[in-house]
């Protein structure tokens, strides 16, 4: 089955949280080998991520910024009035984070999209079953697993 590399940690995550007490033994194996494959690419795509994080960030201040303007999100929403900024400096940060986030996109996007095979034994619909019965999954989690798990190759 091929994963590209966001894919390939989105579906780590899920696993590395994930139950497995009504699996059987070797429905278990079949779930911890796909794991210890994605691990690696996982790690590589989360240390790339924060590299780029750190590399890319748009002022020193930047982390601070962002609280403040947390903060002033929930504090307009709630109503108060005693703001962490002005409105002018909400704005203003706004246009920075999604600049940011764009940057960060665009530096991991050639990493995101490669393409990785993993060797994966499917997992009957009874036993896939199991694992959700087992976790209390989103819907685009259990999508996601059952794209690898019990979808066509």
């Amino acid at each position: 089955m091929k994963l590209n590399v966001r894919q390939a940690a989105l579906v780590y995550a899920i696993l590395r949280s994930a139950g497995y007490r009504k699996l059987e033994d070797s429905d278990k194996l079949k779930v911890w080998r796909v794991f210890r494959q994605l691990k690696p690419v996982s790690e590589q795509y989360e240390e790339a991520a924060k590299d780029a994080a750190d590399r890319l960030k748009p002022t020193e201040d930047y982390d601070s910024r962002l609280a403040r303007a947390q903060a002033y999100e929930s504090k307009r929403k709630d109503g108060e009035e005693d703001l962490p900024m002005t409105a002018e400096e909400y704005r203003q940060f706004v246009v920075d984070f999604n600049r940011y986030n764009k940057l960060l996109r665009d530096a991991l996007e050639d990493l995101s999209s490669k393409e990785i095979d993993v060797a994966v034994s499917p997992l009957t619909e009874d036993t896939f079953g199991k694992l959700i019965s087992s976790n209390d999954f989103t819907f685009e989690q259990v999508s996601c697993l059952y794209d690898l798990f019990c979808g066509e190759e």
